[in-house]
């Protein structure tokens, strides 16, 4: 925390790097930040990075996994280059919001990947649709949610209700 810029090359070549997650402090990600990290499979960018520059993960050959915020406008060109391992990129916007992202040329691994959209989005929203009342006293509320993709594929989600403390 408290940092604000990775700064260009400040990562170059660490074979030992294997997971990042960029604090949401950092605004932007420099030039060839993590160039040729080899071993760096998994990514996660804090939501205060609106710069993605040039070759920022070149040659990071075992990155299969990018979660992305939807603070990023662009990503510079050649900031994939040579990553063939991405598989999914959990994005925090809507399909839409991605659409808008300027992507530079030489990014053809993070398009080509898996799109997860609204990754990260807030709890799931429930809205009240009818309230009951029976003679006994028992009080019954019908809801309808939303739930977000990545809640709905997650076959280990469970959703636990509490009325007034009690399950």
């Amino acid at each position: 925390e408290g940092t604000t810029r990775i700064e260009p090359s400040a990562f170059e070549n660490c074979s030992s790097l294997e997971r990042v997650t960029i604090p949401d402090s950092v605004t932007s990600i420099g030039d060839d930040a993590f160039y040729y990290c080899r071993s760096l499979a998994s990514v996660t960018i804090g939501d205060g990075v609106t710069s993605i520059e040039g070759g920022a993960f070149y040659g990071c050959s075992s990155l299969a996994e990018i979660q992305l915020p939807n603070s990023i406008p662009a990503v510079e060109e050649y900031a994939f280059y040579e990553c063939a391992a991405i598989s999914d990129v959990y994005y925090g916007g809507t399909e839409e919001e991605w659409n808008q992202i300027t992507i530079g040329t030489s990014n053809d691994y993070l398009t080509s990947a898996t799109i997860h959209y609204n990754y990260g989005a807030s709890e799931p929203v429930m809205k009240p649709v009818s309230l009951t009342m029976s003679l006994d006293g028992y009080i019954g509320l019908n809801v309808y949610m939303e739930l977000s993709e990545d809640v709905v594929a997650d076959e280990g989600s469970y959703m636990r209700f509490v009325v007034a403390g009690k399950e």
